[in-house]
């Protein structure tokens, strides 16, 4: 957005307070010509759980941990984030920078990576972008099929990181006893595997 000319950003995680509280936080706010958008921003990790019905093709998507889920977020954007802006506490905010919230477009920039199970490639992604499917999960109980390949554990933030081969890796051993303690505390953790011809594949190992 900074690199476009016809752009020009107005405020970068705007902290919405009543009293001393934080009630919310607007991600951006930009104007495109003459034109004020609000744009909330997401970047999430999303598993294919096929124990969930899926009634309108979105239910089954949850978080690595089962503590968040895409028809969660969906509901939590506009239930509280969009409606943040036309809170009272929003508009002493909005008038110091100019901007009447009745001018501004809402708009969210979604990013996902999703993950499906590992040997069911039959899901329907619709109405999801097939391009997000960045690779898959299994159950902690099926990580001896993996004896023969090099683990690399990233952290968090280089969970956004396409897998290369310039890394620490690991063998079974080293790398089960980190897995068994995420696992022990129900946590999914993300691995990169690399097999004996070195092809480099994520997964998510889950708990559930």
């Amino acid at each position: 957005i900074k690199n476009q000319s016809d752009t020009n950003i107005v405020a970068e995680n705007l902290q919405i307070k009543k009293e001393k509280e934080t009630i919310g936080e607007i991600d951006l706010l930009f104007m495109l010509r003459d034109q004020p958008i609000h744009l909330e921003i997401v970047y999430k990790f999303y598993l294919y759980d096929t124990t969930i019905a899926n009634g309108n093709g979105l239910d089954p998507w949850v978080g690595p941990n089962k503590r968040d889920s895409l028809i969660y977020k969906l509901n939590k954007l506009n239930a509280k984030q969009f409606p943040l802006l036309y809170k009272d506490e929003t508009q002493s905010s909005l008038e110091k920078l100019n901007l009447d919230s009745d001018k501004i477009k809402q708009l969210t920039c979604f990013k996902a990576q999703l993950f499906t199970p590992i040997n069911n490639e039959k899901n329907d992604m619709s109405p999801l972008n097939e391009k997000c499917i960045m690779g898959h999960y299994f159950r902690f109980d099926l990580l001896d099929l993996f004896k023969d390949h090099k683990f690399f554990i990233p952290t968090k933030l280089e969970w956004l990181c396409i897998p290369r081969i310039n890394v620490e890796w690991l063998d079974y051993n080293e790398a089960k006893s980190t897995i068994d303690e995420f696992i022990n505390n129900k946590k999914s953790p993300l691995v990169w595997l690399k097999s004996r011809d070195n092809r480099i594949k994520k997964y998510f190992i889950t708990w559930w």
